[in-house]
């Protein structure tokens, strides 16, 4: 429970729990400029901003899937941006980044990182499937680099050794084309 203190006024917030299942996406007929600027006075507005601490667990964050229509994803299923932009081009449905939809608003980052709190950018976790969906060397080897440069960052050595990367390479037959 968090309080919040506004003229004398006591409100109470609880965090409100979400019933959907976490592949739950609701389609939207609506633009991304709308939901741009929906986004755009929920970050200017304080008092808004703290009550949507109790709807966090639920699918907030809009992605459009064309000009006309989009569905909402669960802010745990994006990211800000991908600055290899190797899964963006994986066309992946379990992470997504949402930069190239809301780059045009500069506060807009801040407040899907702060307020909404998706991450700011891929873990370690959405870069290792790209081993096994990945043909092309040169971005194998991104994924490869970008992985060990999470591990010591993150600290997941012992992790992402435990995924047996020898393994895969020679499953896949990956030296045999170099």
């Amino acid at each position: 429970m968090i309080l919040f203190y506004k003229k004398f006024t006591i409100f109470y917030l609880f965090r409100i729990p979400c019933t959907l299942p976490p592949t739950y996406r609701q389609t939207c007929l609506d633009t991304i400029e709308n939901f741009s600027l929906i986004y755009d006075f929920l970050a200017s507005n304080d008092e808004t901003r703290s009550l949507l601490y109790a709807f966090r667990a639920w699918p907030l964050i809009f992605i459009p899937q064309d000009e006309q229509t989009g569905e909402f994803v669960y802010a745990q299923k994006t990211f800000w941006s991908d600055p290899l932009s190797l899964l963006s081009s994986s066309n992946s449905k379990d992470h997504i980044p949402i930069e190239p939809y809301y780059h045009k608003r500069s506060n807009l980052q801040q407040f899907f990182v702060e307020t909404l709190q998706i991450q700011a950018q891929p873990t370690i976790d959405d870069y290792l499937p790209l081993l096994s969906m990945t043909e092309d060397e040169d971005r194998l080897w991104k994924a490869i680099e970008i992985i060990t440069q999470l591990a010591i960052e993150q600290n997941k050595q012992i992790e992402v050794q435990s995924q047996n990367f020898d393994e895969f390479l020679f499953s896949n037959h990956f030296f045999l084309h170099m």
